[in-house]
């Protein structure tokens, strides 16, 4: 779901590491995830608090 906390930013990261038939449906689950948790334990790095930043940032990476 979340490989580290740079994946926020640089989504890159988390769809190269997906299946191209799932990028739509794995970047609704990072949103719904994201906005239910406080904070993130991700696959790689250490844990994050989530921001209101991050929460949208992660909205509008949405593939639709």
């Amino acid at each position: 779901m979340f490989e580290k906390e740079e994946d926020i930013l640089t989504p890159s990261i988390w769809k190269s590491l997906g299946a191209p038939k799932l990028l739509q449906t794995q970047s609704v689950m990072r949103s719904r995830i994201i906005n239910l948790a406080d904070f993130i334990i991700p696959g790689h790095g250490p844990m994050f608090r989530v921001t209101d930043a991050m929460r949208e940032t992660v909205k509008s990476q949405i593939v639709k």
